[in-house]
């Protein structure tokens, strides 16, 4: 940066002197800004923040690779960011965290009964649990963390629980259930 003079001088003692002024250029004054992927999605982003974004080249080492100051298509992970403008380079090297989804878990009780009997499910998830539906096996649902439910044929049905997060992170889990038939004996 600055004013520079420059004289060349040839075996006859010719000369020609010339300056030239060499601009100020800036680095870019970005910030990069990301947000986490969720259930092990891709659905993680990292934006580039600052003036004149559109001057810019941007090479994700990710996949998909925009061209663009946001990639919002990323899988938790390490990444490198190169944002040039032709003279100057900016490397972002960052990293997006995954939040787990929720664990489903219930209880039921009881599990093996006479038929005519209700069955008591308790959910015990971990997460942020928004929405539950039970399926009871029997083309039956519930909607409700805790749920009572009454089989009106003997038979083996699987219960599966699902439930869901905010994020529209799900899990399931499953218990068998089995109803006996309620046998008179003459």
């Amino acid at each position: 940066v600055g004013s520079y003079t420059v004289t060349v001088t040839d075996q006859h003692n010719c000369f020609d002197t010339m300056t030239v002024v060499v601009p100020y250029h800036p680095m870019p004054e970005l910030t990069l800004s990301v947000t986490p992927a969720y259930c092990d999605r891709n659905d993680g982003t990292a934006t580039v923040s600052g003036a004149n974004l559109g001057i810019y080249n941007y090479n994700w080492n990710s996949t998909p690779n925009p061209n663009t100051p946001t990639n919002d298509q990323l899988y938790a992970g390490d990444y490198h960011l190169i944002v040039d403008d032709g003279v100057c380079e900016l490397n972002f090297l960052f990293t997006i965290d995954n939040i787990p989804g929720p664990t489903a878990i219930f209880t039921a009780d009881p599990t093996t009964f006479l038929e005519g009997n209700t069955v008591n499910y308790q959910d015990h998830s971990i997460g942020s649990i928004e929405t539950w539906e039970y399926d009871f096996g029997d083309g039956n649902y519930g909607h409700q963390p805790s749920v009572l439910h009454l089989y009106q044929e003997p038979g083996m049905y699987w219960t599966t629980l699902t439930v869901t997060d905010e994020h529209n992170c799900f899990d399931t889990a499953m218990i068998l259930i089995t109803v006996l038939p309620d046998v008179v004996i003459y």
